[in-house]
């Protein structure tokens, strides 16, 4: 069952308990995905960060994946196995959207060596805003609505333009007899 969420978001949650979720396999999750296709112009799964059949079957059916790393040596040295990981599964780079999540200072691993490193270029780097992020989960209010002008905010909706550009002549019309917004919890 579909819950409403902001706006037209519909939420697909996770099975509420260990057992439910040993119930899917692939299979299901290829099924499930092709049914929402004809509902839903964008679908969004926010998977696990381990490598799994559901993850990969999931990011093999996605038209873009959207890979969030950060600027630490373990962060980098993840998003380099799940790149190789993604490149035996033959999905070229252009289809993956490099986010890096809020850089810790210190720790830092320049922007340009993990682009050199990764072979792709940094689409979008999520700031560290806890005060905006704490606020939003306390009120159950997305920060992109509720402090539309944060610069969390700001990187969200440039995330958004990257992956659905605006007047884009390659970009499919939303098909308005559908929702043009939905998201699939873990």
């Amino acid at each position: 069952m579909l819950a409403n969420g902001p706006g037209e978001i519909r939420v697909l949650s996770a099975p509420v308990s260990p057992e439910l979720a040993d119930l899917l396999n692939p299979d299901h999750v290829r099924t499930l995905l092709e049914q929402l296709r004809k509902s839903f112009d964008f679908i969004v799964v926010d998977t696990a960060s381990h490598i799994d059949e559901f993850n990969l079957q999931t990011m093999e059916a996605g038209d873009r994946i959207i890979m969030v790393t950060s600027t630490t040596i373990t962060g980098v040295k993840a998003s380099v196995v799940m790149f190789k990981v993604l490149d035996a599964l033959s999905i070229p780079k252009d289809r993956i959207c490099l986010v890096v999540n809020h850089p810790h200072s210190g720790q830092e691993i320049p922007l340009d060596r993990i682009e050199g490193r990764l072979g792709t270029k940094v689409a979008v780097v999520i700031p560290h805003d806890p005060q905006v992020v704490s606020a939003s989960i306390a009120a159950a209010k997305p920060f992109v609505i509720e402090n539309r002008d944060s610069k969390i905010a700001g990187a969200f909706r440039d995330l958004v333009a990257t992956l659905v550009p605006l007047g884009d002549s390659s970009t499919p019309e939303v098909d308005k007899k559908k929702k043009a917004r939905f998201g699939f919890g873990r």
